[in-house]
């Protein structure tokens, strides 16, 4: 990842690089910025004032000889300070270099200065720090670290400027290296969800770097399997409608051949008949997933009573055969007044109802309950069958997918019913879930919105 390697490593250092230049011009030119009132001598300043106070405390009375002797003389002014004594009427009477003449910084009177009182009068000491030649010549930057080590104001100012840029320009650094990766948790989020169509590489724009090139591949893989599924959509689709004209002709013919036999081979027309029967079924369960999970079913919505749907879907399931022997437990709160299509929702709760009465053991009831549940209201069927797997609850809603109990010839069915139901529930902005309920069975609950 070089062309990203080489960004991050220009950009740390040019942090690096911005917040030193700033650190030192904040040195050099910082006492000009202060105003004459925030240089008074504190801290380590307070300290070197008191160094000279005690000076003239020797001297006193002296005379002003001694006392310009002893600032001469002294090891620590002399090594490490400029210096500067004026009488009290401006007369300068001592000016000292720390180091010789390449260490002189100019003794202006908006530096640190102190007020002397001796019986000779008042005198007026002004002193910068600096490096001395123990050390080498000192440089002008050398210079203003001296100056700002006995000024906290310009160490303040230098707080105050280095740190809110550097943290400004990290974040910046940051959001241009995260942003992306935003863009692709969106991104996979919304492919996860069913939107093939996503991209990334043109919300990134011209980057010309790795990220670039993976939102690129990103982009290619979400082609290809926005391709793929479009391809599977297709072959239901064409499959579903071939397998119809045939079918119907074999059931012509076999309506025909009856007639023709007579009352010969009765039990066998007749399980040819049920078995085309069975076939038109799962091809009609697959052409309708095949029209959901591509968007090509359109919503006939109106106002549906939900509790009335309910009353009818359980009165026609009575005569099918699985309800024999099988009671079917009901408990409606409230009426429920959803919007939606009435044949889709109608089919949704027939197939949930269909799969409770084949698991169910004969003379157990199967238990429904519609209740309301803030802003919306809850469907709940649930069976006294065996249940599934934990690990299976998860594949109930893939299309084809059977449990072992579910592949038993007795229940029969082709793992659509359920795709088909979770696709519908979804077109209705609700939600479906599955458990395995306390005490044994399995446990369907639907959520659809109430009518606003």
């Amino acid at each position: 990842m070089q062309k990203l390697y080489i960004k991050i490593a220009i950009a740390i250092w040019g942090v690096m690089i911005l917040s030193a230049l700033v650190a030192i011009a904040v040195l050099r030119f910082g006492p000009g910025l202060l105003p004459e009132a925030a240089m008074r001598p504190s801290g380590p300043v307070a300290t070197l004032a008191g160094i000279i106070e005690a000076g003239s405390g020797e001297t006193e009375g002296q005379g002003e000889a001694a006392f310009i002797e002893w600032l001469r003389v002294n090891p620590l002014i002399s090594r490490y300070l400029n210096l500067k004594v004026a009488r009290s009427g401006g007369e300068v009477i001592f000016e000292s270099t720390a180091g010789g003449a390449d260490n002189a910084t100019p003794v202006t009177s908006r530096m640190p200065a102190i007020t002397i009182t001796r019986a000779e009068g008042d005198y007026e000491v002004s002193f910068v720090p600096v490096f001395s030649d123990r050390f080498g010549p000192a440089t002008p930057v050398q210079r203003s670290l001296a100056r700002a080590a006995f000024q906290p104001q310009l160490l303040w100012i230098l707080l105050l400027t280095a740190i809110p840029l550097s943290l400004g320009l990290s974040v910046l650094i940051a959001r241009y290296l995260v942003s992306p990766l935003r863009s692709f948790e969106r991104a996979g989020a919304k492919l996860a969800g069913g939107d093939l169509r996503v991209r990334v590489a043109p919300e990134l724009g011209n980057r010309g770097d790795e990220i670039a090139a993976f939102a690129s591949n990103f982009d290619h893989m979400a082609g290809k399997i926005e391709g793929l599924v479009e391809a599977h959509q297709r072959l239901l689709r064409d499959v579903s409608h071939e397998l119809r004209t045939p079918l119907s002709r074999v059931l012509a013919a076999a309506s025909l051949a009856r007639k023709a036999a007579g009352n010969v081979a009765t039990e066998e027309f007749d399980r040819i008949e049920r078995e085309v029967d069975l076939l038109n079924g799962m091809i009609r369960r697959l052409l309708t997933y095949a029209q959901l999970e591509s968007g090509e079913a359109r919503l006939c919505k109106e106002e549906v009573r939900l509790d009335q749907l309910l009353a009818d879907v359980v009165e026609r399931s009575r005569i099918e055969p699985a309800a024999e022997e099988r009671r079917i437990s009901q408990h409606i709160d409230v009426p429920c007044i959803v919007t939606g299509d009435p044949q889709l929702l109608t089919s949704c709760i027939e197939n949930v109802l269909r799969n409770a009465l084949h698991h169910t053991p004969k003379a157990r009831p199967v238990e429904i309950r519609l209740r309301r549940k803030d802003e919306s209201c809850a469907l709940t069927i649930r069976d006294h069958g065996p249940g599934v797997g934990e690990s299976e609850l998860e594949h109930l809603f893939k299309p084809f997918y059977q449990t072992d109990v579910a592949r038993a010839p007795q229940f029969g069915g082709y793992g659509i019913g359920l795709a088909i139901v979770h696709k519908a529930v979804a077109m209705h902005e609700g939600s479906i879930a599955v458990e395995n309920a306390t005490g044994g069975g399995l446990r369907v609950t639907i959520v659809l919105p109430l009518r606003v």
